[in-house]
């Protein structure tokens, strides 16, 4: 949705964080994938990403209504960091039938770990926002844990963490070396870390 973000993690995919597209362009997009899936009789499931997808709400929204209309569309999804959540925040997503989970981002079971990522307090802040979503919300709480050599140590950490919160999903990502995480290419798992 946008490339814009409220964080500078160090081992992001992406190396811009200024372009924000128009909800006119979004509109297009998301209408020719519509169709296209149509004469194609086919459902889907999107995820909402960015960037951070929730620093335009008045974009999001729009984005949501209008795919939340479709037929094709089975499910929705938000990837975010979580960090603009808030009751208010997501009584508003909540107005989304078809949106169903809400994936946050968390790079360590430790704020030692995830911080030295994602930056100092966000581990702190996430933990707050699974809580928050978990007592406000119909919404599923997701955490998406982007596996490199340095928090591959933690991983079952992780797991127990997912029971601990009582999440709902613990989806494990691979590291790539692109976009702002270009210089880390010495974190990437090689097939012994993976086995």
């Amino acid at each position: 949705m946008t490339d814009r973000c409220n964080l500078r993690c160090h081992h992001c995919y992406q190396s811009e964080y200024s372009q924000g597209a128009s909800l006119d362009f979004l509109l297009s997009v998301a209408e020719k994938i519509i169709n296209e899936l149509k004469s194609r009789n086919y459902t889907t499931c999107i995820n909402i990403t960015g960037g951070e997808p929730l620093l335009d709400k008045s974009v999001l929204v729009s984005l949501l209504h209008f795919l939340n209309q479709s037929p094709v569309v089975q499910e929705l999804m938000i990837i975010t960091n979580g960090l603009l959540l808030n009751e208010d925040y997501l009584s508003e997503l909540e107005k989304f039938s078809k949106l169903s989970t809400i994936k946050l981002s968390l790079e360590g079971a430790t704020s030692q770990s995830n911080d030295l990522f994602r930056g100092k307090g966000t581990y702190d802040s996430i933990l707050q926002k699974i809580k928050l979503i978990q007592f406000h919300c119909r919404f599923k709480a997701v955490v998406m844990f982007t596996l490199q050599k340095m928090n591959l140590p933690e991983l079952e950490l992780m797991l127990s963490l997912g029971e601990e919160l009582n999440l709902d999903g613990l989806i494990l990502e691979r590291f790539i070396p692109e976009g702002q995480g270009r210089g880390l290419k010495n974190l990437v798992l090689d097939k012994y870390d993976w086995e």
